[in-house]
Parts: structure tokens; C-alpha cells; sequence
């Protein structure tokens, strides 16, 4: 029987909308929990640009990885988490995504 895995990828912004650099605090805290919550963590760091309401946002982020088990319960755990980074990040919106994996090993 194979495994079903699922990797979420999250992106973390370094600074708020309005240009001010986020507390390191509320960055290690953010990893903290992810951790805490699933064993592990991975992130890189990129660089975007997007729009909103007619504002263009050019930004720096951090993109979080987590493999874990393919459930409902860790789907849950990451539209919540969302909605906590959302405000602990003042952020408009916080991006989430997932794809299915299947492990060769």
C-alpha cells in the first residue's frame, strides 16, 4: 500500500503591505509552529511582485515547505494557520498551496 503525502508550500512575507520590516519574533514563531505542529519545516527565500486593488506590492518572501500525510485534519490545520498568519502577519491574503506527492523510497 502506498503512502498518500501531500506537500504544502506557504508564502511568508519579511515585511508588511505597508513596507515595514515583520519581527523576527513573529517569523521564528511562525516556523516554530509549523514545526511544533508537524516534525519539520523547509523554506527558501523569493522575490515577487503583485497587485491589489490597483497597488502593485514588490516583496521578498520566505516559501515554507511541509511533507506530511495527505488528510483532511492537516488541510484543516493549514486553512486555519492561514487565517492566524493573515493577522499575525497583517497580511491581506496568505497563500497556501498543496500537490500531491508520491514517494519513491
Amino acid at each position: 500500500m502506498k503512502i498518500k503525502m501531500k506537500t504544502y508550500n506557504i508564502t511568508i512575507p519579511i515585511k508588511y503591505n505597508d513596507g515595514t520590516k515583520i519581527e523576527k519574533a513573529k517569523i521564528d514563531q511562525t516556523f516554530d509552529d509549523i514545526r511544533n505542529e508537524f516534525g519539520e519545516c523547509s523554506w527558501t527565500t523569493v522575490k515577487g511582485i503583485w497587485e491589489s486593488d490597483g497597488v502593485v506590492y514588490y516583496d521578498k518572501s520566505y516559501r515554507v515547505s511541509v511533507t506530511t500525510y495527505d488528510t483532511k485534519e492537516n488541510d484543516r490545520w493549514f486553512i486555519n494557520f492561514g487565517k492566524i498568519l493573515e493577522n499575525r502577519l497583517r497580511q491581506i491574503k496568505i497563500y497556501i498551496t498543496q500537490s500531491k506527492e508520491t514517494p519513491l523510497t
